[in-house]
C-alpha cells in the first residue's frame, strides 16, 4: 500500500456522464497525483508515471482512452475503457 506524504490540492469537475471526478494534484508542480471518480466508487486511480519506484504496482485499467495519443498502447490484459459509462 502507499502512503501518501505531503500536501495536495483538489480539483472537481463534471464528467461528460453528469458524474463527478476529483483530480489530487501537487501544489508545487502541478502534477496529477490521483484521482477519483463518481463512476468508480471505492476505487482511486493513480498516475503512476509520478512515482519514481518500480516497485509500483502494475496498473489493471486504463480510463478515457478515447483521448490518448495515437501511438499510445495498453497491454491487452488490462481493462480498458474509451470513456465512463453514462
Amino acid at each position: 500500500m502507499l502512503e501518501q506524504k505531503g500536501e495536495f490540492k483538489k480539483f472537481q469537475f463534471q464528467s461528460d456522464s453528469g458524474r463527478t471526478n476529483t483530480t489530487h494534484f501537487c501544489p508545487e508542480c502541478g502534477s496529477t497525483v490521483f484521482f477519483k471518480a463518481e463512476a468508480f466508487k471505492g476505487m482511486t486511480g493513480v498516475a503512476a508515471g509520478c512515482f519514481p519506484s518500480p516497485d509500483i504496482p502494475e496498473p489493471t485499467m486504463a480510463v478515457w482512452t478515447r483521448s490518448k495519443h495515437s501511438w499510445v498502447e495498453f497491454p491487452e490484459h488490462w481493462t480498458s475503457m474509451e470513456q465512463q459509462t453514462p
